[in-house]
């Protein structure tokens, strides 16, 4: 067993150890820094660096990137001066909302209104407080018009079209924009607050599940080509495009970490690299690029989660196989595994203990990937052939009814609550 400790090992124990308690504080990635001091700053001129989330019922918060901040004084007296780092706005929905369908704002003709998606430049008027920007008046501008600029913002149209084509699809067209995209504003609240209740918060959470389905459909297709170089560089191909358009998160960014280090790993051919190394590849390049997200919930539930798989639920299986069907087995030891790893967050930062989730997820989880996957091929065949799209609403709302009543069934189960 001794042989089989690495260095890799031994370093992400430290970080882990580190990270826990308190010892390594990791940097912040809203470190705003200007000659002019926030106090005074009445306008920036920011690009946006995130999604915006729904914040309380009026405003949008989001991270943003300020290149140019100002003191006005007066109409004909402005001072500007350079700024770098980055900061939170928070901004009003009657602007983040006017080209979002059936939102209060999108017909009612609101002056200035803006498209606030990453890649997206602003002009902001407002004030700081308590380090975060509060946004009276905002316009698009333009900054930058390099080649990643009109990339980043292609994609924030395309998310305003996936956005529109979803809403088509009612209450289940919400649920799959939530699955896609990360966008819960169109998702029925009832139904989020069941999925935390019956311990399945992490599907609605863009994470490796999400990821894995990308990486299969990916395989699939590809696979016709017979070539595994072939096939690994259109896994790959999906797995870039979904995170693209999805947009960064703790959990996606350490799913797209594995993901790729384990299909880099299958390219050498070399077998000597196990799951756990590669677990801890990612882990440290993780802490490195981005190391704001490990005071993230989501981040340490993440880890916590695949962790205790690799670790745990093979014993686990091993032991259940002999009083259940393989499947249910395999995965009733990955769930229970995992819960276990990140037991002690969820009393820590939660207080929340559900354990109902660990029967819930083996029922719901395929019923999310059929409808993950039937939403994804008639929302093609909608596009090339628009009267289809019909069929595809009515069948999604079968499913999702399905996935609705279930959900619903589980969330009736009492959690643990710590005080």
């Amino acid at each position: 067993m001794v042989n089989r400790i690495s260095v890799l090992h031994i370093t992400t124990v430290l970080i882990i150890f580190f990270l826990w308690t308190g010892i390594l504080i990791p940097k912040s990635h809203s470190s705003f820094v200007s000659l002019l001091s926030q106090t005074n700053i009445n306008q920036i001129d920011c690009t946006v660096c995130s999604n915006p989330i729904k914040k309380g019922e009026k405003n949008y918060q989001v991270l943003v990137k300020p290149i140019t901040v100002y003191e006005e004084k007066s109409p004909d007296k402005i001072a500007a001066y350079s700024s770098k780092g980055y900061t939170t706005a928070l901004i009003p929905g009657k602007f983040v909302e006017s080209y979002m369908p059936d939102k209060l704002y999108s017909s009612s003709g609101v002056k200035n209104a803006i498209i606030c998606e990453e890649g997206f430049d602003l002009k902001l008027k407002g004030y700081f407080q308590n380090g975060q920007f509060f946004c009276l008046q905002a316009q698009n501008i333009q900054i930058s018009n390099g080649i990643l600029s009109k990339i980043k913002k292609f994609r924030g149209v395309l998310r305003i079209y996936f956005r529109r084509y979803c809403y088509s699809w009612g209450k289940a067209g919400g649920l799959f924009l939530a699955l896609l995209s990360g966008i819960r504003e169109y998702t029925d609240p009832v139904l989020s607050d069941n999925f935390k209740n019956a311990g399945l918060s992490h599907i609605l959470a863009l994470s490796g599940m999400h990821l894995s389905l990308f990486n299969n459909l990916a395989k699939k297709i590809f696979s016709i080509f017979k070539k595994k170089t072939i096939i690994l560089l259109g896994q790959i191909s999906f797995i870039l495009f979904f995170v693209w358009f999805a947009g960064i998160s703790p959990s996606l960014y350490r799913a797209l970490l594995f993901s790729l280090t384990g299909l880099f790993i299958l390219m050498l051919k070399n077998k000597s690299i196990t799951m756990t190394k590669v677990f801890c590849i990612s882990f440290i390049i993780h802490c490195i690029t981005r190391p704001w997200d490990t005071a993230e919930l989501s981040f340490k539930l993440s880890y916590g989660a695949i962790g205790g798989i690799l670790i745990l639920s093979h014993g686990v299986q091993n032991i259940m196989q002999k009083i259940l069907p393989e499947y249910t087995a395999s995965s009733l030891s990955s769930s229970f595994a995992s819960q276990t790893f990140t037991l002690p967050v969820c009393v820590k930062q939660l207080g929340l203990l559900t354990p109902i989730g660990l029967v819930s997820t083996i029922f719901v989880s395929p019923l999310i990937t059929m409808f993950i996957y039937t939403g994804i091929f008639f929302f093609i065949l909608g596009i090339l052939v628009p009267p289809l799209g019909a069929a595809g609403a009515f069948l999604m709302k079968i499913l999702y009814t399905v996935i609705d009543k279930s959900v619903h069934i589980f969330s009736l189960f009492p959690s643990i609550i710590f005080k």
